[in-house]
């Protein structure tokens, strides 16, 4: 069974509007949504979840590789950050200036401006976290927990 988060649906209509051979799809809010299949772009072994930057540049897709990233001007691989371990959740601070990836018990910081890991920080581990999401003002970082039964606050 395959796991959908709200944001990785939204990032994935933003594949479709990003990567459309005509461009982005326009019109008014509600008559116009994604509902044709343009573009597959392989980003390496099990894609698990994705998130957009927020000026849609660029997409980030975590795997077992590490986390892929996709330009979505032409739907081209760009790069691969290494992470550590099978990386799982990821989000966009609203911002764009940093993407938040789980991997194990810890997560890391990438700065999207040179997509370099700036930082790494243990979650002390048993928690099992499994996914996360940035607060709209991007002054905290919330991670579920599901083996804890509970949700990280990161600020």
């Amino acid at each position: 069974m395959t796991r959908f988060t709200s944001a990785a649906l939204i990032c994935l209509f933003s594949i479709l509007l990003s990567c459309s051979p005509a461009g982005p799809i326009s019109g008014t809010v509600g008559d116009v949504y994604p509902d044709s299949v343009v573009a597959t772009v392989s980003v390496g072994d099990a894609p698990w979840d994705i998130c957009a930057l927020p000026s849609g540049e660029y997409l980030y897709v975590t795997n077992r590789n590490g986390v892929s990233v996709i330009r979505t001007s032409d739907c081209t691989v760009e790069t691969t950050i290494d992470v550590g371990t099978f990386s799982s959740g990821i989000c966009s601070l609203p911002s764009g200036e940093h993407v938040y990836v789980l991997s194990g018990d810890c997560f890391s910081i990438i700065r999207t401006s040179d997509n370099t890991v700036v930082g790494t920080v243990d979650l002390d581990g048993g928690t099992e976290p499994v996914s996360i999401c940035s607060g709209p003002s991007g002054e905290y970082v919330y991670i579920t927990n599901f083996c804890g039964d509970d949700v990280t606050v990161i600020h």
